[in-house]
Parts: structure tokens; C-alpha cells; sequence
């Protein structure tokens, strides 16, 4: 009797681990997953498309909207990550469902985690440059520059890359038009949270930023031009 109770708790265990799926639930899994990304890459393509307006007109006759929305992408950027990284695991992984979805164009796979870093390398120092005052925040400024350069070659060829897929699933989960998948809610709040997170973060972030150009000692309408 013990050992076929534990025989059953072991069962159970593997099955919450690892639940067994038929091969329509096991694609609709990796299907809610490329919908979630795409849609996150969606919102992040609109999100990035503003800020190169900021950069075309003049940061400082956009400040406010440059600071606002370079911080509002940081929680959709995390999430975006979290859902490729995912993927990328569970392909590695050997699991079956991904396996069979297949993996990205070979260049796309070598220059993801390029992406990844000059991204996470373009908001950190873009933020600790209103973070910090002096002699820090203009080396801070000068790397935010470069960061940019790096980020906007490999970014364009990441955006190309994806643009059919974004297009063709970013709003699987938002129209009455096609297959419905499982999970369509708990992804769109896994956009929508990020989103409102990034909102609320982008407006404290303006206050912040406008009492830094109020003490910094450069003259605060001193002209930012990405890259030099």
C-alpha cells in the first residue's frame, strides 16, 4: 500500500513538473508564447519609434517625453526578455514543443544576446545619467552615446528579422479575428502590467529629470545628440 501511494504522489509530482499535453495543447503553448513576445515587441517598436522623433527634433525641446519614455519601456523590456528567454530555455532544453517550432535564423540567435546587452546597456546609462550629477553623469552621458550606436546597428537587424512574425501575431490575443489560443488573458495583462508599470515609472521619472537639469552645472539647454 505505501509503495503504491508513493508510487502515485510520485506520479502526480512528475505530472506538475512535467504535465503531459496533447500535441494541440503542446503547440498552443509555444504559439502563447510567440503571441506574448511579439505583442511586447509590438508595443516596444511603437515605444523606441517616439523616442527616435525626440532624437530628430532635439532632446532638449523633448526632454520630458525622451526621459518619460525611455524609463516606460523598462518593465516591457524585462518582460520581453523574460518570454525569450524562456523560449531559448526550453529549446536548449531539448523540449519537444520548441523543438519543433524550430529556432530563430542563425544570425538572429548569435546577435539575440547583443541585443539583450546593448539594450540593458542603453537604459542603464541613459537612467544613471539623471541619476547622478558631475564629472559621473557626463561619462555616464558620453557611454549612453555609444550605447546608442551599438544598440540602434543591432536592433535594426534584429527589428528586420522578427518584423513578419511581430506582425502576423502581435495581435493574436487583442482581435475577435483568428484561433484563439489558451492563456489569451493572463498574456494580455502580462503586456498591460508592464505597460501601466512603465507609465507610472515614466512620470516619476519626468520630476526626477527636471530637478537633475535644474542642478546640473551644464547649462541644461546644451544640445544631446546621440553619439557625440
Amino acid at each position: 500500500l505505501l509503495a503504491a501511494m508513493s508510487d502515485a504522489l510520485a506520479r502526480h509530482a512528475m505530472e506538475f513538473v512535467n504535465p503531459s499535453e496533447t500535441q494541440e495543447e503542446a503547440d498552443e503553448g509555444v504559439t502563447g508564447n510567440s503571441r506574448l513576445t511579439a505583442a511586447l515587441g509590438a508595443v516596444l517598436f511603437v515605444a523606441f519609434a517616439v523616442e527616435g522623433v525626440t532624437l530628430l527634433v532635439g532632446v532638449n525641446q523633448m526632454f520630458a517625453v525622451h526621459i518619460f519614455v525611455g524609463v516606460l519601456v523598462v518593465p516591457p523590456v524585462v518582460a520581453k526578455i523574460g518570454t525569450t528567454a524562456y523560449r531559448m530555455v526550453r529549446y536548449y532544453t531539448r523540449d519537444d514543443r520548441y523543438r519543433r517550432k524550430g529556432p530563430p535564423h542563425v544570425v538572429l540567435r548569435v546577435i539575440g544576446p547583443l541585443v539583450i546587452l546593448s539594450t540593458v546597456a542603453l537604459l542603464a546609462t541613459g537612467i544613471g545619467t539623471i541619476a547622478v550629477h558631475g564629472t559621473t553623469s557626463r561619462d555616464l552621458r558620453d557611454l549612453h552615446q555609444t550605447a546608442f550606436i551599438v544598440w540602434v546597428i543591432l536592433m535594426s537587424v534584429h527589428v528586420l528579422g522578427h518584423l513578419v512574425e511581430t506582425a502576423r501575431l502581435s495581435a493574436g490575443d487583442w482581435t475577435p479575428r483568428g484561433p484563439r489560443v489558451a492563456g489569451t488573458n493572463p498574456r494580455r495583462t502580462l503586456v498591460v502590467v508592464p505597460l501601466l508599470a512603465g507609465v507610472i515609472l515614466g512620470v516619476l521619472a519626468v520630476g526626477w529629470a527636471n530637478d537633475w537639469r535644474a542642478t546640473n552645472p551644464e547649462r541644461p539647454d546644451r544640445r544631446f545628440q546621440p553619439g557625440g
